[in-house]
């Protein structure tokens, strides 16, 4: 209670030994708490008026709105229930994993508080080692915890989303991700002092950083910072101040305690070896940390954009630069960098393992690591020779991956002698190098195998990479893909108010010589036609052993009411000679018009209109119109097998236009298929490691 006397806590920090780092936290922590409580007292009045309109920390689980927010106009009403219309859930977030994901990961957030708690209550009893054995199991379950919620998110991102992939560096996973990096960096450090009294600070400072990276991850995601760089965050829902008062409010006597028992703490004198399994154990856990920093640093570009625009608004002649973005590709920024430290990682997990605490002779430890290393390298050599990385980067991640997984395999034959429950770390170091092998060929190598072969020009709206790699089909008509036949062959709609239209795809594969049928099956990839968030694209896939084939639609025929056309469409097109317009045929050009000779007619003319076939021979429909008197009448053209109607509606002289009733009985839809090489080997690493 005297610290919120002003001046108290500032005179009891000067009386600190002087030129200690105690007394300069202690001045720097009391300078601006008693500047605040005293324009806090002169201004009693209006910051007793702030504290009661403004500032709310934490509310009744048992309010009521209507209570809450009585001024509301909806509570006028009696029936107010019966006039409130939820949106209802995210349609992305209709999947079994996103019921297990989002209390799963919050476990995995709670849990990092008790490695915590128990390094600040040794900090707090003066029993600076005595918290460490009961810290550990439950440090490994946080771990555990935390990485299955994550790598759950991960699971979801690739059965549900239509980018084709499991993590795409968004801020909120960058903000799940990095207390989980610092939490596995502080259970090293652990297991290093429990063996040779060694970085128990550092044990204290990962910790620590892993409930504030908790702490600032939740402040990134429900104080609307991150809404315009992040697909996941939630609006702001007024919460800064309480989030920055719980941050401080946590962190701050965390910080203290520190300080204060700092020198207190046991610290060997004798510095580890260079050729000692903590001392690499300890580089491990600092690369991580680096790993850390880099993401959070990037992920942070927001936060650090409104604290400048507040600087420049309280000090004009500061000019600070608040408008930094995120790089221009920001999977391929993140990759060029993490794709290094991971490097690092996997080759400390192979050879960490067979080096003992305190010394070991380098001569042993080479024989040991030698057959494993060569191994990889052949093995590398001939997964390079099959699918030809083009990145060193990625090639030595897959030999790094691979010589984790053959000297753990070799540490558990050789020296552990098979026993399963001994073999904790090198099991979990296994599962790591077989989720980096997995990740550099499932992604590295994924291919999309719905080209453009036909060449149709999807117009100006889509991009080259659509062009190339998205694939038009017509109903009932098979196209090829790379091994694959697939035919576009019905349509299904369930549901009522926001309908799923469910679109059915036959895979057949052919054996190339004898046309023998190696294969069928059907995938089912639907669009989901919400009202806020428009059609919504979840992906089907066929999972096999090796691989997985995903499949999700890109396109569909859409009417002006944004909804999905009914077939047949009927459209009316107003068009001049040599002008163009779509569908689902390709595009139709009116060439000319041609008058010919009928007795009974004033006038009598054909249109000649001519279909660029998709790539294919173009084809001619020729619509006639007669003009007898005040009467016009049309012969409507229809194209044979190509569920095409052409008819000559109206002639605008003036305009030099032309109005043609289009009548098209086909439906089509454009596709995209991936095939992702190998990623059941990324699923068992993570099941294996957790």
């Amino acid at each position: 209670w005297r610290s919120m006397v002003p001046g108290w806590g500032l005179l009891s920090a000067i009386r600190l030994p002087k030129g200690t780092p105690m007394q300069w936290l202690m001045v720097f922590l009391e300078l601006p708490l008693n500047i605040l409580l005293i324009i806090a007292l002169l201004k009693a009045g209006s910051t007793l008026d702030y504290l009661a309109e403004t500032v709310k920390l934490g509310v009744s689980p048992f309010a009521l709105a209507r209570e809450e927010f009585s001024d509301n106009a909806i509570f006028l009403f009696s029936d107010y229930v019966q006039r409130i219309s939820g949106m209802g859930l995210n349609p992305l977030l209709e999947n079994p994993w996103m019921v297990i994901h989002p209390p799963t990961l919050f476990f995995g957030f709670a849990l990092t508080l008790v490695p915590f708690a128990f390094g600040m209550a040794g900090l707090a009893t003066g029993r600076y080692s005595d918290w460490v054995k009961p810290a550990l199991p439950w440090t490994i379950l946080a771990v555990m915890i935390l990485g299955i919620g994550i790598l759950m998110g991960g699971m979801w991102a690739y059965e549900s989303l239509s980018f084709g992939g499991f993590w795409a560096w968004d801020p909120v996973e960058n903000a799940s991700l990095v207390p989980w990096l610092t939490l596995i960096a502080g259970l090293h450090t652990m297991l290093i002092f429990r063996s040779s009294g060694h970085a128990l600070k550092a044990t204290l400072l990962f910790f620590t950083a892993s409930v504030f990276l908790v702490l600032y991850s939740t402040f990134l995601t429900r104080s609307g910072i991150l809404g315009d760089s992040s697909v996941h965050s939630f609006t702001d829902l007024g919460m800064m101040g309480q989030l920055i008062i719980l941050i401080v409010a946590i962190m701050l006597p965390a910080i203290v305690l520190m300080a204060v028992h700092w020198k207190q703490m046991p610290s060997p004198r004798k510095e580890e070896s260079a050729y000692s399994r903590e001392f690499w154990m300890f580089i491990g856990a600092l690369v991580l940390m680096l790993s850390t920093i880099h993401i959070i640093f990037t992920t942070s570009l927001p936060v650090f954009n409104s604290i400048a625009a507040w600087l420049n608004s309280v000090f004009p002649g500061l000019s600070l630069r608040d408008n930094a973005a995120l790089p221009k590709g920001v999977v391929t920024f993140y990759n060029s960098v993490q794709v290094w430290i991971a490097i690092l990682i996997a080759l400390l997990t192979a050879g960490v393992q067979w080096l003992k605490y305190k010394t070991t002779k380098l001569s042993a430890f080479l024989r040991s690591i030698t057959p494993a290393l060569l191994i990889s390298l052949v093995l590398t050599a001939v997964l390079e020779y099959i699918y030809h990385f083009d990145s060193i980067g990625y090639m030595l991640l897959l030999f790094a991956g691979m010589f984790s997984i053959l000297a753990n395999g070799h540490y558990i034959i050789r020296v552990l002698k098979g026993k399963v429950k001994v073999s904790g770390s090198a099991l979990s170091h296994i599962g790591f190098g077989l989720m980096m092998v997995g990740i550099i060929i499932s992604l590295s190598k994924s291919e999309s195998i719905s080209k453009n072969y036909l060449s149709i020009d999807y117009g100006e709206g889509f991009d080259q990479d659509f062009k190339q790699n998205n694939l038009y089909l017509l109903m009932d008509r098979t196209y090829f893909m790379d091994d694959y036949m697939v035919t576009f062959s019905g349509k299904e709609v369930k549901g009522g108010l926001h309908p799923h239209y469910y679109y059915q795809m036959d895979y057949k594969r052919l054996d190339p010589k004898s046309g023998k049928l190696l294969e069928e099956f059907t995938l089912r990839p639907n669009i989901l036609m919400h009202p806020d968030m428009g059609a919504v694209a979840h992906p089907s896939t066929k999972h096999y052993l090796h691989r997985d084939i995903f499949t999700h639609i890109t396109s569909i025929p859409m009417g002006e009411d944004k909804k999905p056309m009914e077939i047949p469409v009927v459209s009316m097109e107003r068009v001049g000679i040599k002008d163009s317009f779509f569908t689902s045929r390709g595009m139709v050009v009116l060439e000319g018009i041609t008058r010919i000779d009928d007795d009974e007619a004033d006038l009598a003319a054909v249109a000649r209109l001519r279909i660029d076939n998709l790539g294919g021979n173009p084809v001619f429909a020729e619509p006639v119109f007669m003009i007898k008197g005040n009467e016009f009448k049309s012969l409507p053209a229809v194209v044979e097998g190509y569920g095409l109607e052409f008819e000559i509606q109206q002639i605008d002289p003036d305009a030099g236009r032309f109005i043609i009733k289009v009548t098209d009985h086909n439906d089509w839809l454009i596709m995209k298929a991936i095939v992702f090489p190998w990623i059941n080997v990324l699923w068992l690493g993570i099941c294996i490691t957790m």
